[in-house]
């Protein structure tokens, strides 16, 4: 998509973010967290660590930075657990497809 200086290579990530930074005045690192704080105050923390590869306590803290808090979220899906969901010998909450990003206990 973004073609190098050498044939069949691409374009380096930081080299990327220097020509976005210095050429068009487009600065990465605050478009990087307004769009994760953003993302952040749509979805619950276990959803957007799941998509996003972040740690739980990673994608807490950018929810509280959002302001946004999802009781509702974690209401629900103690009220409602999954139908297949089942305990493992951890005491782990888990789905047929794996472990649930955020234990219910």
């Amino acid at each position: 998509m973004f073609p190098g200086t050498r044939p069949g290579a691409h374009l380096e990530s930081a080299r990327l973010v220097e020509l976005l930074n210095e050429k068009i005045g487009i600065f990465t690192r605050p478009a990087r967290g307004g769009a994760l704080c953003a993302l952040a105050g749509d979805l619950p923390a276990p959803i957007l660590a799941d998509l996003l590869g972040l740690g739980v306590s990673t994608a807490t803290r950018w929810g509280a930075l959002a302001g946004r808090e999802h009781a509702v979220y974690l209401a629900a899906r103690a009220a409602n657990p999954s139908p297949t969901a089942t305990r493992s010998s951890t005491g782990d909450q888990h789905n047929s497809v794996g472990p649930h990003p955020y234990p219910l206990r």
